[in-house]
């Protein structure tokens, strides 16, 4: 995890792929300054157990220490934010990755940490290239 220094661009780290939302969502290894923020969109090929799946990362971001959660997109990424929220986590929720984006370069401040997961499907790592700077792009 990278931490966002004064006069430097925000860090992101960023996952996608199949890989657990368990291991991927862990803020503890972070470095123990600033905020850590998640921003988490809509896990996909849960089946049935997709309502349920979204709830508990939500509990789990909240579990660990996570200040700041933003859901990116419909139904499923609001059922994030509202078992965070329920566990005491400020949470914002944006209906997609532009405005993820915007906001989130809005109120970062030095000390940071940010995460990014979310299905490929959403499009999150677009957050990513807008806060490095970089050419963003399937905008």
């Amino acid at each position: 995890m990278l931490v966002v220094q004064p006069d430097s661009p925000p860090p992101v780290f960023a996952t996608h792929g199949r890989s657990t939302p368990m291991t991927t969502t862990d803020p503890r290894p972070l470095v123990p300054v600033g905020r850590t923020i998640a921003v988490l969109g809509e896990m996909g090929e849960l089946g049935e157990d997709t309502v349920t799946a979204h709830r508990e990362i939500g509990r789990y971001a909240a579990e660990q220490g996570v200040d700041l959660l933003v859901a990116v997109g419909g139904a499923l990424p609001k059922q994030l934010a509202l078992a965070a929220a329920g566990h005491g986590v400020d949470t914002a929720v944006v209906a997609d990755a532009e405005t993820a984006a915007a906001y989130l370069e809005s109120i970062l401040q030095p000390g940071d940490k940010v995460l990014v997961k979310a299905s490929r499907s959403a499009m999150l790592w677009q957050v990513c290239q807008r806060l490095l700077g970089q050419d963003v792009t399937g905008w």
